[in-house]
């Protein structure tokens, strides 16, 4: 059904219908014109429900613009949900946007979101617009979810990013090709001189902890083990996948 009105009002109102009922297994795309409307505490509602995963535009470009205006302070208040995001008055650049990007993914995984990833969108000028920022309770919802984003078209001139960890140095770009020597270094920081790792650990990091996909990861390791850099061990008699589960890697010389 199409409703004319905020979003704060409607889905405000349907919360309330529901009283005591369990919502339907629920994707919520939230797409604010500018920082109104888009109250913290609503969204709090929302990831109560076990199957509930939100899609939201953070609107960076026009949030920042607009930082230290005393009209837009309530505004702030209720899209963050506290008043730390005053913090950032005095930060510039990419400073400022780290800052309110981490702070903003703090507080979705806050009100019960396990698993938060920003994906940086930036015009053709390489200037940030704003950023996606994904919620789910799931594993699975993060695995689908970066999957598309690997997947998406870039021919329209928009560059996509994974900014979770706040530094430019190591925003992960979504590219035709993954930065494979990137995950490496990555890998290697978590797992080095580390004996019989399970590939279901490296797995959970490579998911969890970084932009990249599972498939991604087993890619590094193979040429790692290649190059004579790891070792790999299946269980006796094991057939079918070498990366399945029972796999355990050595990271001798990493």
């Amino acid at each position: 059904s199409v409703r004319h009105g905020t979003f704060g009002d409607h889905m405000g109102q349907v919360l309330d219908s529901l009283g005591e009922k369990r919502m339907a297994p629920a994707f919520v795309m939230v797409d604010p014109f500018g920082v109104k409307g888009l109250p913290l505490d609503l969204l709090r509602r929302l990831a109560s429900f076990p199957k509930t995963e939100l899609l939201i535009t953070f609107i960076y470009e026009s949030l920042s613009r607009f930082l230290g205006s005393d009209e837009f302070e309530p505004h702030l208040d209720s899209l963050f949900g506290t008043r730390d995001w005053r913090e950032a008055l005095s930060l510039h650049g990419d400073r400022r946007k780290e800052f309110l990007s981490d702070l903003y993914a703090r507080q979705l995984k806050g009100i019960g979101m396990e698993y938060v990833r920003l994906f940086e969108m930036r015009d053709g000028g390489n200037r940030t617009e704003y950023f996606l920022a994904f919620a789910t309770h799931h594993r699975e919802g993060l695995r689908v979810m970066k999957d598309a984003m690997w997947k998406v078209d870039q021919s329209g001139g928009v560059t996509f990013s994974d900014f979770t960890v706040p530094s430019p140095e190591q925003a992960t770009l979504f590219e035709a090709k993954p930065d494979y020597a990137q995950l490496q270094t990555l890998i290697v920081n978590r797992f080095a001189k580390r004996a019989d790792v399970p590939i279901s650990e490296i797995d959970e990091f490579v998911l969890v902890e970084t932009a990249f996909r599972e498939t991604h990861g087993k890619d590094v390791l193979r040429a790692a083990r290649r190059n004579g850099l790891v070792t790999v061990e299946r269980p006796d008699g094991k057939k079918g996948n070498y990366w399945g589960t029972g796999t355990r890697v050595t990271f001798p010389a990493l």
